[in-house]
C-alpha cells in the first residue's frame, strides 16, 4: 500500500522555537527507506519551502501558505494538472486568492482594528517575531497567497473575521500568527486537489497527517491517520478523528516518535 505523509512544519516536522528538525531525522529516514511521499503542507512560503527540501533531499509535491498554493515538480508527470511557473521547474495549482488582494483588504482593516501584517513589516521586524535569521526572514516575506497578521485584541479577530467572510475571505491561526487566506482555502482542500492528481495505485493509498494548530485542522481531517503534536506549553488541538494519535511530545521529537511508531506497527 502507497504512504502519503502530509506534515505541517512550525511546531511539528521543525521546533517552534529553533526550528530544529534534528531529532525528526531517523524517522525521516524510516520513511526514506519505505518510499513513502513526504509532503510539506505548511504556512510558510514557497520560498522557505524550497530552502528546507534542498536539504532534505525532498523531491515531492508541497503545499504552501495554508493550502493556497499546490506545486509539483515539473518532471512529475505521473500528476496530472497545473500551470507551469515562470523561471522555476515546477507546476502550480492556485487554490488562494492573490496576495495583492489580500493586502489591500488588511490595509483597509488596519485603519478599524489594531494589526500589522507581514506586509506592514521589514525583514527585521518579521525576524525578530518568528526568532528567524535575516534572510530567513526575507523568505518568508515572500508572500503569494496568505497573509499573517498580528492582533492581540480577541474582539477585533471576531470582528474582522465576519467581515473578511462578508468579502470572500477567511481568517485563520497558526503557532505564532493569524493568517488572511481565500474562503475555502485550506490544506484540507490542498491535500484533497494532490490526491485526485495522483495516479490510481493499485495497492491502494495510506495518508497520514502530523500537525499542531488550527490551521491543520483540515489536513488531519481528510487524512486515514491524524497525528496530533501538543504545543510546547502542553496544550493539544480538539479534534475528534477515528484514526486520531497523540504524538508524546512537542515539535520534531513528537514528530520522529509518531512516525517511527506508526511504522513499527505497520500502519505505515
Amino acid at each position: 500500500m502507497d504512504l502519503i505523509v502530509f506534515t505541517d512544519l512550525d511546531g511539528s516536522l521543525l521546533n517552534e522555537a529553533d526550528y530544529s528538525y534534528e531529532e525528526a531525522r531517523p524517522a525521516l529516514a524510516q520513511l526514506e527507506t519505505t518510499g513513502a511521499l513526504l509532503v510539506i503542507a505548511t504556512s510558510k512560503t514557497r520560498a522557505e519551502v524550497e530552502a528546507l527540501r534542498a536539504e532534505l533531499g525532498n523531491d515531492a509535491p508541497f503545499i504552501v501558505e495554508n493550502g493556497g498554493g499546490l506545486f509539483v515538480p515539473a518532471h512529475r508527470t505521473d500528476i496530472t494538472g497545473g500551470e507551469e511557473v515562470p523561471g522555476a521547474d515546477l507546476r502550480v495549482v492556485t487554490v488562494g486568492r492573490p496576495y495583492a488582494e489580500l493586502r489591500a483588504f488588511l490595509t483597509e482593516a488596519a485603519g478599524r482594528w489594531p494589526l500589522r501584517g507581514f506586509g506592514d513589516m521589514d525583514d527585521a521586524e518579521v525576524a525578530e517575531r518568528c526568532g528567524l535569521p535575516l534572510p530567513a526572514a526575507a523568505l518568508a516575506r515572500r508572500r503569494e497567497f496568505s497573509e499573517p497578521f498580528v492582533c492581540d485584541d480577541p474582539e477585533a479577530i471576531a470582528a474582522l473575521t465576519e467581515t473578511a467572510r462578508a468579502a470572500g475571505l477567511d481568517v485563520t491561526r497558526g503557532g505564532r500568527f493569524h493568517h488572511l487566506i481565500g474562503a475555502g482555502q485550506s490544506k484540507g482542500r490542498a491535500l484533497e486537489t494532490l490526491l485526485a492528481a495522483l495516479p490510481d495505485s493499485p495497492e491502494g493509498r495510506r495518508t497520514v497527517a502530523l500537525g499542531d494548530s488550527e490551521n491543520d485542522r483540515s489536513m488531519l481531517a481528510a487524512a486515514d491517520v491524524a497525528v496530533v503534536i501538543p504545543r510546547p506549553d502542553g496544550r493539544r488541538l480538539d479534534l475528534a478523528h477515528p484514526g486520531r494519535i497523540d504524538a508524546p511530545a512537542p515539535g520534531a521529537r513528537g514528530w520522529g516518535l509518531a512516525v517511527t511508531g506508526l511504522l513499527a506497527q505497520g500502519q505505515g
